[in-house]
């Protein structure tokens, strides 16, 4: 546990965390500059993403808001009951299964395993991603006025998205940090109106990097563009589903 903003950038630089829970308010950097410097660093260095929770006594609309904007994946509110805590804390941190209560049966001698044993060893699991987000489909009825509408505008965005990720693709490929900024930015602006906020949270953060000529890390290239053939996917059914008119 650290008191400020810059020493908790001081600890996530030397030590590893599984997750982050930072109170909005503290002197010096308050949470919200926090978890941006943190977003900003990974996706110039390809650091798997670390999520992160705001804290605060009453967490207004606009707060949560500006908290998606600078990159945070949830808060909780003061007082925080134990199981609410434990909720948070599984969504994010997977539990571990339990190993040999038996300590002797723990011990193992390396020169014992065979090379080819350890050459076929799991790899550790990857980062864990945010899951995808749920389309908000009376939030977008209530935008576009009726759920035709709202079909017609994805499959827009199913028709032209494909181009400006392709275009990502090859920028990030060339490592064109113009172009891979001007790709983040359609990308961003098409999934942020269609309400994707958490998404177009992180490509902004993205879109800001590259286009300040700094190249975004071909990992959190690829981890973002994981997110969005996920949520295009997710769109896709949607669309397939309304015109054969199944809720």
């Amino acid at each position: 546990m650290v008191s400020s903003g810059e020493e908790a950038l001081a600890a996530l630089a030397t030590e590893h965390f599984d997750l982050l829970i930072t109170d909005l308010q503290m002197p010096g950097m308050d949470g919200f500059a926090l978890a941006r410097a943190i977003r900003t660093a990974e996706a110039a260095e390809g650091r798997a993403r670390l999520p992160i929770i705001a804290l605060s006594a009453g967490v207004l609309s606009e707060d949560e808001a500006r908290c998606r904007e600078a990159g945070m994946d949830g808060h909780l509110r003061k007082p925080i009951g134990l199981d609410e805590m434990m909720r948070e804390l599984e969504h994010w941190i997977p539990r571990q299964p339990a190993g040999n209560l038996d300590d002797e049966a723990d011990v193992v001698d390396p020169d014992a395993i065979p090379i080819d044993a350890v050459a076929a060893s799991p790899r550790p699991a990857p980062p864990l991603e945010p899951p995808l987000e749920p389309l908000d489909l009376a939030m977008l009825t209530r935008s576009f006025g009726s759920r035709e509408t709202v079909c017609l505008v994805a499959e827009d965005l199913l028709t032209n998205l494909p181009g400006d990720l392709d275009d990502l693709r090859r920028s990030n490929d060339e490592r064109d940090a113009e172009r891979m900024g001007r790709a983040l930015h359609r990308i961003t602006g098409a999934l942020g109106t269609f309400g994707y906020r958490n998404l177009a949270a992180d490509l902004r953060i993205a879109t800001r990097t590259a286009e300040a000529g700094t190249l975004v890390s071909p990992d959190e290239i690829a981890r973002l563009l994981r997110r969005v053939d996920g949520t295009l996917s997710e769109l896709g059914e949607f669309v397939t589903k309304s015109k054969a008119g199944v809720d």
